[in-house]
């Protein structure tokens, strides 16, 4: 099965597409120029469809992936704050986008047969999460979890004849930062990283969300070292847990144990020069690196028995990539 990579470069307002080989080598299909900087993606697999946030004006881009994995933009619909995260519920058709500047996050019907955004005018607008960093359905999507990176919130949205309200407000540790958050593949369990302090947070979800436990993602945390946390991806069995930090630039390997309640730090890998996102291939073998400082990706392969990270090309992509997102066709 075919899969593709995709970086957006914020700086150089570039999207590279690759192909991933059966080896973990990547090979370059499209640099793809636009007018705007280039920041969050995602993809809908039903659609075949991507989707890209853009500033200084704010737009949602939508792209047809082709057969071959390019891009083919189709759509370019103005919205009314800088996206920070966007992702997709595919099956009620719904594209949720949140901004961290504009403290808000909004919801919008995406057409039932197109994929496409049906108005600019999001179907819902909710205000006053400061710091709104990260939204998403869960994998049953019946609730979006949504993060306050300023004010230490999860929220939990749940969605009754479209009405979305507040089912609960978790409460983290003060100046922690919540960023962005991992479920586990079982969907019992989720895990919340931290950007201020570097640690994740682990919670299972039963009819009320409890916390169980924090963990760090170095051997020692200093109380007056400075962290700048960023991303978190679960390999597809549930097995391994990996998180990033871009001042130090290095990712923490955990092992996920107790069934997805606990985890074990295993040790930290160094990488590309500030590391604001990457992706895990679908089979679990290989994760993808962005580098917003060396401008390039790296690849590496997945012990499947440590979870360890070896290395295997770097490439050179555009300036300042933030955002690394796979895809391959489900049909």
């Amino acid at each position: 099965m075919k899969q593709f990579f995709y970086i957006t470069s914020v700086d150089s307002q570039e999207i590279h597409v690759f192909q991933m080989k059966k080896n973990g080598y990547l090979t370059l299909l499209q640099i793809l120029k636009e007018d705007e900087q280039i920041q969050p993606i995602c993809v809908n697999y039903i659609k075949n469809k991507m989707y890209v946030g853009t500033k200084p004006n704010f737009y949602i881009i939508t792209y047809n992936i082709r057969l071959d994995g390019t891009l083919e933009k189709i759509e370019k619909k103005i919205i009314d704050s800088s996206p920070t995260y966007i992702s997709i519920d595919p099956i009620n058709n719904f594209l949720f986008y949140c901004s961290y500047n504009y403290n808000c996050f909004n919801i919008y019907k995406l057409n039932d047969i197109s994929g496409l955004l049906e108005s600019s005018i999001p179907i819902k607008n909710i205000k006053n999460i400061q710091g709104c960093h990260f939204i998403k359905p869960d994998l049953k999507k019946l609730s979006i979890f949504v993060t306050s990176l300023k004010k230490d919130l999860i929220y939990v949205y749940s969605n009754k004849n479209n009405c979305w309200h507040i089912s609960e407000k978790i409460d983290v540790k003060k100046k922690s930062g919540p960023r962005h958050i991992a479920f586990h593949p079982n969907n019992n369990y989720f895990y919340s990283i931290n950007e201020l302090n570097a640690t994740i947070d682990v919670f299972k979800k039963t009819e009320k969300i409890s916390f169980l436990k924090t963990v760090k993602m170095f051997d020692s945390i200093k109380k007056n070292q400075s962290y700048w946390s960023s991303d978190i991806h679960i390999t597809p069995t549930g097995k391994y847990l990996y998180a990033c930090d871009r001042y130090f630039s290095k990712i923490s390997i955990f092992s996920i144990i107790n069934n997805g309640s606990d985890l074990k730090f295993n040790k930290n890998k160094k990488t590309e020069s500030q590391p604001r996102g990457f992706e895990i291939d679908f089979t679990g073998q290989y994760l993808v690196v962005a580098g917003q400082l060396s401008h390039h990706i790296s690849v590496y392969k997945i012990n499947q028995n440590t979870g360890n990270l070896d290395f295997i090309y770097r490439y050179k992509v555009g300036k300042n990539p933030i955002f690394v997102k796979s895809f391959f066709f489900q049909k």
